[in-house]
This record gives C-alpha cells, structure tokens and sequence, in this order.
C-alpha cells in the first residue's frame, strides 16, 4: 500500500500511514492491537472502490491507546455536537473513532485479524468473513439502508481471496440471527435505478 502503484486513495493510504505506528505502539506498551471495522475495513477489502469518511477501530487499551495517538499528533476535537471517542490529525481529511472495547461482542475470532504490513508499522484489520457478515447483520436488521450493506458485503465477497466458506457461514447465521445464510448473499442483485 506504500508504492505509488497502489489502488487505494490517497487519503485512505495517509490515514492508515498515520496509524501504523499508533497501533505498535499500542501493542509496545502491553495492548492489543487495535483493529479496524466499519467503512474502513469496508475500503480496505474493496480496494476503495466502497470508500468511507472515517476510521472505526476497536481497542479496550483506552488509556494506552489516548496516550499513543496524542504522542503521533492526534486529538479530541471538542465542543457541541463531537463525538467522545473521535480523534482527528491536521494532516489527515479522515477521522478517527473507537466504536467499541470489544470484537463484535467476542464473536469475531481474534485470530482471524488481517496484519498489513506499512512502512511505518502494521494494521491490523478485522476478517473479511467477519466484516461480510456484520454488513448481513445491518442488511437484516435495517430497511432503511439495508440494500447498501448487503451491496458492500457483495462486494467484498466477490473480490475476496480464500474465504473460509464455512466460518463465514456459521458468521452470517450469528450475524441474523438465522435469518440469512450465505445463500442470501449469493442470490442478491442490486436495485436497478430509474
């Protein structure tokens, strides 16, 4: 991701530059890795082709990891309206936030994290099976915008490499709560738009 031929954007690239060396750190000092969910492991397993406007990330190392971010020049935006747990960088158009001290509530296996080696450090990335089947969930539990999430777990299910079919089914399943299946997925088209 650190050439000039990569297929991701700028931006996305000098967001996840700026954290590599946040999350060794974190892990220097006793901590977790902290691993990132949402949109940015959305983008991440796209190729950009889904992009997102910040970075969701998981840590229970919450003072090891405020102590990390101030050192690499992130910090609390304040005032009405901001989100406590958001971070933000003067060099980065992407904010940061910790949505959670937990991996999907423990149901993600932690062994499954994908490392991606920067130049300045690693990230650490939730499992494509794992980020496949939280957008089922959201697909399942909102009508809202569930078309988008299904769409963005197509998506990555169509450019993965070496799924492990049966965890991401066992995955999908957890995800809602039986009412899809991987079968689900595969039989989804999107909406033709008029």
């Amino acid at each position: 991701m650190t050439n000039s031929n990569s297929r991701y954007r700028p931006e996305f690239e000098a967001a996840l530059n700026a954290l590599a060396p946040v999350f060794d750190r974190v892990f220097a000092l006793g901590g977790a890795r902290p691993v990132i969910v949402g949109g940015a492991a959305v983008e991440f397993y796209t190729v950009s082709a889904i992009r997102t406007g910040d970075v969701d990330l998981v840590t229970a190392a919450d003072d090891v990891f405020a102590l990390a971010m101030a050192e690499a020049g992130f910090i609390r935006p304040r005032g009405p309206g901001v989100l406590t747990r958001g971070w933000v960088h003067e060099a980065l158009d992407m904010g940061v936030e910790v949505v959670s001290s937990s991996l999907m509530e423990g149901a993600a296996e932690r062994g499954r994290i994908r490392l991606v080696h920067l130049k300045d450090g690693e990230v650490a990335f939730l499992a494509i099976e794992d980020m496949i089947a939280d957008r089922m969930g959201q697909y399942h539990a909102d009508t809202t915008h569930g078309d988008d999430m299904i769409g963005q777990a197509r998506a990555m299910f169509d450019l993965a490499e070496d799924l492990d079919q049966h965890y991401l089914t066992v995955r999908i399943a957890a995800e809602t709560h039986g009412a899809c299946d991987l079968d689900t997925l595969l039989r989804w088209k999107p909406k033709l738009q008029h």
